[in-house]
């Protein structure tokens, strides 16, 4: 008698999302399908391992200590990925789908160069709560080459996260930023591990003059959400309301100035994130003076201690985040249908 798989809906929704993101780690899946029991999820999980759909890996890699340290850092056991097998990849396309099964299909079994940025994006999708679009869909909807460091997308934003802080990797992401600034895409974020890698990146991007990009710790989720989100202005307007005075929109801009802050005609740059043509324009004193908007204490630090030339004229404020209301983003049945098809297409062998 063959092995019977009890299909749910859940299996589905698991099956799609690991065919659309790639391998993924199982308190992801609790995280996402929240409304179910976590017991649930993993019980899901081993019914399609049980029926040969799904295998796993577990990861190993090195700690992300945000500190000096002299102590040689021992490898770290972080949990089990899991990844659709060549069946699995076969049933989600025809069942979740409804796409031909043309025997080219692949295994998603991740090589062990790419399990760690399989994790952090995994980090990514439980702890920023925003509706991502799978890289390849990403690649697809921007018309952008698919040999390019994108991990996830956000809206028109390009999200990568870092491999490494080698001159090669440094320099392959300034090429990546140019090649996209050439087709109009101007919203790269850079994601790594530590503040010091920050740090290192953004000098290293300001001396080479690159367009579009800004870097962030992956673990600031926060700040990530805020950025992608739009709400950094919002935030920045609200605090200086709280702090200074009232604040006013100058439409269109009056002597080269957008804000009145406490009636006085001034700016709001913001510098969270640190967008690295902003910082360019500081740097060069090409800007009129205004306020600095700083995402927490860390950043300030960062700014007094590195870049303190951008102090003289500009007074540095760090931005608190204020609660609002999520916007929920809703596809269209056209949209739906479009993003459907082209992760149907997608040939999963590249993955």
């Amino acid at each position: 008698m063959g092995i019977h798989w009890q299909r749910q809906e859940l299996d589905l929704e698991i099956m799609k999302m690991l065919y659309e993101y790639g391998p993924i780690r199982a308190r992801t899946f609790v995280d996402i399908f929240h409304e179910h029991k976590q017991q649930k999820v993993y019980d899901r999980l081993r019914e399609l391992r049980r029926m040969k759909m799904l295998d796993s890996e577990v990861y190993i890699g090195d700690s992300s200590e945000d500190r000096p340290s002299n102590r040689i850092k021992k490898p770290k056991k972080y949990g089990k990925l899991f990844y659709l097998t060549s069946f699995g990849v076969q049933q989600t396309k025809a069942i979740v789908y409804n796409a031909e099964v043309n025997g080219n299909e692949r295994t998603q079994k991740p090589e062990e160069k790419e399990m760690g940025i399989y994790w952090k994006t995994s980090l990514l999708l439980s702890n920023v709560p925003l509706k991502f679009t799978p890289k390849r869909v990403f690649k697809r909807k921007y018309d952008l080459p698919t040999n390019l460091a994108i991990d996830l997308g956000y809206r028109d934003w390009a999200i990568t996260i870092a491999r490494n802080s080698t001159e090669t990797h440094r320099l392959n992401l300034v090429q990546q930023a140019r090649i996209m600034a050439s087709r109009g895409h101007n919203k790269n974020l850079i994601l790594v591990d530590t503040r010091a890698q920050q740090l290192s990146f953004v000098k290293y991007f300001i001396q080479a003059h690159t367009p579009g990009i800004y870097v962030m710790v992956l673990s600031d989720y926060d700040n990530i959400t805020r950025l992608l989100t739009d709400a950094v202005m919002d935030d920045a307007v609200q605090t200086l309301q709280e702090e200074i005075g009232p604040v006013e929109v100058l439409d269109p801009p009056e002597g080269g100035c957008r804000y009145k802050v406490n009636n006085e005609k001034t700016n709001i740059y913001s510098l969270i994130g640190y967008p690295i043509e902003q910082m360019l324009k500081l740097e060069k004193a090409t800007t009129m003076p205004g306020y600095l908007v700083l995402a927490d204490m860390q950043q300030y630090k960062q700014i007094v201690k590195h870049f303190s030339k951008h102090l003289a004229k500009y007074k540095p404020f760090i931005a608190k985040e204020h609660i609002r209301t999520p916007v929920l983003e809703i596809e269209t049945p056209a949209e739906k249908e479009r993003y459907k098809d082209w992760a149907a297409e997608f040939d999963l062998e590249s993955i």
